[in-house]
């Protein structure tokens, strides 16, 4: 006796088995593509920050820098340490500085820094820098916080760069600190 069997609905059920092993495959790499999307903007975001913060301790250190070269100049005190306060940064306190602070100075005349207000900085894309008069707002806020005239330490200032920024609901923060000395051209 012969058997017969029905093979009509065999191709059906491999090419629905098929499609179901090709479309888990095609989800698993959108999925892959999506979360590498976003880690990639979450590192942007802290690369960015990362430099903005240590942009904030190279502009205090550029404006002490301007400030002793145009004392000695001048004839007036040279340093932090003679009377303690610094002629931009007085006693110390909360800053806000970007690259264009103390531009507009004539010859001879010490930087007064600005207090910090908590302001985004802006971005300038013909420039690609990040100042608070950038026409693009970013959701980067940048303090730079001195520390001055520790009588333990009064040749000695600190400077706490901090950025803080909202991704995804979530706040985040890149902190910098670095110490400067009272030395003498």
């Amino acid at each position: 006796m012969k058997k017969f069997y029905n093979k009509s609905g065999q191709t059906l059920v491999e090419a629905m088995v098929a499609l179901f092993v090709l479309t888990i495959g095609f989800l698993g790499v959108l999925s892959l593509i999506t979360q590498s999307i976003v880690l990639s903007r979450t590192v942007s975001q802290e690369t960015i920050a990362t430099y903005l913060a240590a942009e904030g301790i190279e502009l205090a250190k550029n404006i002490v820098d301007h400030d002793i070269y145009v004392n000695r100049e001048n004839g007036g005190p040279v340093g932090w340490a003679k009377g303690g306060e610094d002629p931009t940064f007085g006693i110390g306190g909360n800053f806000e500085l970007d690259y264009t602070t103390c531009n507009s100075l004539g010859p001879g005349l010490n930087c007064i820094a600005p207090v910090s207000r908590a302001d985004p900085l802006g971005f300038d894309p013909g420039t690609g820098l990040y100042s608070y008069s950038g026409p693009v707002k970013t959701s980067f806020v940048r303090n730079i916080k001195v520390l001055l005239w520790n009588p333990a330490l009064p040749n000695q200032m600190i400077v706490i760069s901090t950025v803080n920024w909202t991704q995804n609901g979530a706040a985040k923060s890149v902190r910098m600190e670095d110490y400067f000395y009272n030395w003498q051209p």
